[in-house]
C-alpha cells in the first residue's frame, strides 16, 4: 500500500502505527517527524504564507465559509500515489 497524507496530525499518526515505508507523499506543512521533510510535497496552500495571523484566521473562516478549498493540489498525483489518501474536509479530493 502507499499513503499519500494531505494533513500533519494524519501524517503524525501514519508513523506512530508504524506504516512510514508506505508514505510516499505529504502535504507542504508536514514537517513532523523530521523524516517526512525529505519527502515529496503534494499541495500548495490557497492562503497567503507571509500572511499575519489575524489575516489567515480571516481567510480561513471566509473560504471554509463558503465551501472553498484551503489547499490544492500542487502536482498531479502519480497513479501508485492514489492508493490511500489521508485528508481533511478543506483539501480537494481531485
Amino acid at each position: 500500500m502507499r499513503i499519500v497524507s494531505l494533513l500533519p496530525s494524519a501524517t503524525e499518526i501514519v508513523y506512530a502505527l508504524g506504516l512510514e515505508d508506505q508514505l510516499v507523499g505529504v502535504a507542504r506543512e508536514c514537517d513532523y517527524p523530521p523524516s517526512v521533510r525529505d519527502l515529496p510535497k503534494v499541495t500548495r496552500t490557497l492562503i497567503p504564507t507571509d500572511a499575519s495571523s489575524g489575516l489567515i484566521d480571516h481567510l480561513v473562516r471566509e473560504r471554509l465559509g463558503t465551501n472553498q478549498a484551503l489547499c490544492r493540489r500542487g502536482c498531479r498525483p502519480p497513479s501508485a500515489w492514489r492508493d490511500r489518501s489521508l485528508t481533511c474536509s478543506g483539501c480537494p479530493q481531485r
